[in-house]
């Protein structure tokens, strides 16, 4: 689910995602961001509950889904994005963790990693976007 909570665009529920298409889910994204159109924003993306069964991304890091990540990226962050938190949750396998930085890290945007969506509220809370 794509959905806005104040400056922040919340991703969430990203396992019932599986059967959709990375050029599906980047028109609905970039739909939410054009229709909202925030000068200053926040997207956290819980991937907590995909990479719960993971023990590696490589799959992942090898395929074109991760440049498309990338091209995201920059796009939002062109777009008024200035902070991107990715929760992992609490039991991440640490070679899943290393593989997401690899992914999402980006010169383009800064990116946190936390465990948990109350971690990512408190990061997002402390932060002076307007609202």
């Amino acid at each position: 689910m794509i959905s806005w909570e104040q400056n922040t665009l919340w991703i969430t529920s990203l396992s019932t995602w599986e059967g959709i298409s990375f050029l599906d889910y980047e028109a609905a994204y970039r739909a939410m961001v054009e229709k909202r159109m925030c000068h200053d924003w926040v997207k956290v993306v819980d991937l907590s509950q995909f990479v719960s069964s993971k023990t590696d991304l490589s799959t992942l890091k090898a395929s074109k889904t991760r440049k498309r990540i990338a091209d995201l990226n920059w796009w939002s962050a062109n777009n008024g994005m200035r902070l991107q938190v990715v929760i992992v949750g609490s039991h991440v396998k640490p070679q899943v963790l290393q593989d997401l930085k690899e992914i999402y890290l980006s010169r383009d945007i800064q990116t946190e990693f936390v465990s948990t969506s109350s971690e990512a509220y408190r990061l997002i809370s402390n932060l002076k976007i307007a609202v």
